[in-house]
């Protein structure tokens, strides 16, 4: 992206060019807006993964499921353990299910000699079923059946707290702005908030000159919220799998801060949001 004082040029992989006047980057967790933004170099421009998490899953049809153990279709479980965790998540109208097992390779008590950050190529190697044996039956079974053909097989990451999330006539918003962990499953509730803020303040910008201090009002109330967000989730994630120091496998302390943190993240007033955000855009003008 070439930014002067005509506007903005995005050149495409395809070769074609976009110019704009305004730049809202919602593409991803390697965000190239996010780049533009901060800085090719800055700290906080690339994913992390602090705590090592891998993670593998399929999508199971219930007919396999139900002749391997029809229990797991009953209820939708998340099964705690030291160093990793798993639950399974009926879809497509209860005709999958989605098992996930995901594991720190940092923290984990199991077989930390399989499971070195320099293992390369199908990280389904880290997940040894000897390593669960002392696991419930449900929970060796979701193993089983995760590592029956993974389709799903990666490292998770996040991003650490950027400065900023808007800058002149350019923004960024969703996973490009805060790719948080999967624990807390906010990462498409938090780029649902983001839009609803940019379309109330956009429904009162009349004026190519009133961009940026829409993008900054944005800026000023969604990023402590979106990085909170981002925080809650490592530490769900951390609780999960009985590292959190102040927690282990305390599970009633466990429940009081899941309670808590839930309450952040689903307590929220959109429509004092989007209120605010507006009189904070109108203020002054």
């Amino acid at each position: 992206m070439v930014e002067d004082e005509s506007g903005f040029a995005l050149r495409f992989k395809d070769g074609t060019i976009a110019e704009a006047d305004v730049v809202i980057g919602c593409d991803g967790v390697h965000s190239i807006i996010r780049k533009h933004l901060l800085g090719a170099d800055h700290p906080t421009v690339e994913p992390k993964c602090h705590d090592g998490w891998e993670w593998i899953g399929r999508n199971v049809p219930a007919e396999e499921v139900r002749e391997f153990n029809p229990d797991l279709l009953t209820y939708v479980p998340i099964l705690c353990g030291h160093g990793a965790y798993m639950n399974a998540i009926p879809t497509h109208l209860g005709k999958m299910l989605s098992v996930t097992v995901i594991q720190s390779s940092k923290q984990s008590r199991l077989a930390n000699a399989t499971m070195s950050e320099s293992v390369q190529g199908d990280r389904t190697e880290l997940f040894a079923e000897k390593d669960f044996a002392h696991w419930t039956k449900d929970a060796r079974d979701i193993l089983t059946l995760a590592l029956g053909n993974s389709t799903l097989n990666w490292r998770l990451a996040d991003h650490d707290h950027a400065p900023f999330h808007s800058c002149g006539n350019v923004c960024m918003i969703g996973d490009a702005a805060y790719a948080t962990m999967p624990f807390n499953g906010q990462g498409a509730a938090q780029s649902i908030e983001d839009a609803a803020m940019l379309t109330a303040l956009f429904e009162h910008v009349t004026e190519l000159a009133q961009v940026e201090k829409a993008f900054a009002v944005y800026d000023e109330l969604r990023r402590p919220r979106t990085q909170k967000v981002v925080e809650l989730s490592r530490e769900f994630g951390r609780m999960y799998a009985f590292f959190d120091e102040e927690v282990r496998d305390d599970l009633d302390e466990m429940k009081k801060r899941l309670g808590d943190g839930g309450k952040y993240t689903n307590e929220v007033d959109l429509v004092w949001m989007k209120t605010e955000a507006v009189r904070l855009l109108e203020k002054d003008v």
